[in-house]
């Protein structure tokens, strides 16, 4: 389904669409929005959202869990593209997740720009590699790495709203991070999650030129924590 919206007599309009609520001003009169499935993709002015419901199924048995993720992507400037991402989890059941590392949120650096290959891993203390950074609670870490001329990274910004903000870090020098609790449960053995319990993660990933730096990473962050 396409739609697209010209807005002309108000200041602002509101648009709210399949859960994403959209606040705009009047220089932005083109809406495109474009349904695929259960996920709705909005353009505003070069501005990209998308929104949509995962039902986490498995064969033969109940749903434990269903999730709503909201996705916007901006470019600040020219050496810095922006990710917002947000997901509310609904528990169907009771849930017990197990001791695991490869959850929730994370990202894998091209092999090129991993510590194994002469990267950088840094978090917002300042401390290096897996090695250091394994197991160590910290809002950011951003892994960056030189490609011909030019230095790459990225970043990932914990929201201080999250629950068990700010996580410990499952750090890998070939390239892998995720800021997930479910490898440090509080009683050493599971997550345990009762019915209908909600939980909202955001995170930001800002991929971006130069060290953490040169991007301002710590200065993101303080800006990000605010918002």
């Amino acid at each position: 389904m396409l739609i697209k919206i010209k807005i002309k007599r108000f200041l602002f309009a509101t648009l709210f669409i399949a859960g994403l609520l959209i606040v705009i001003p009047i220089s932005a009169a083109k809406i495109t929005a474009v349904r695929v499935g259960s996920k709705i993709n909005v353009t505003i002015d070069n501005k990209y959202f998308t929104s949509y419901e995962c039902i986490w199924s498995r064969p033969g048995a109940l749903a434990p869990v269903k999730d709503t993720r909201k996705i916007i992507i901006t470019s600040p400037s020219s050496t810095v593209s922006q990710i917002d991402v947000e997901i509310v989890m609904e528990t169907l059941i009771d849930v017990t997740i197990k001791k695991t590392n490869h959850s929730l949120f994370s990202a894998r650096m091209a092999a090129d720009l991993s510590v194994k290959n002469g990267g950088t891993m840094i978090n917002a203390e300042g401390i290096k590699s897996e090695k250091d950074t394994f197991g160590k609670n910290s809002p950011w870490i951003d892994y960056f790495g030189k490609r011909g001329d030019a230095i790459e990274g990225l970043a990932i910004l914990q929201h201080p709203s999250n629950p068990w903000y700010p996580s410990p870090w499952f750090t890998r020098d070939y390239g892998f991070m995720s800021p997930t609790p479910m490898y440090w449960p509080e009683n050493g053995t599971d997550t345990f999650m009762k019915k209908g319990t909600i939980l909202t993660l955001r995170y930001r990933v800002l991929v971006h030129a130069g060290d953490q730096n040169q991007a301002k990473i710590a200065e993101q962050f303080e800006k990000y924590k605010k918002e």
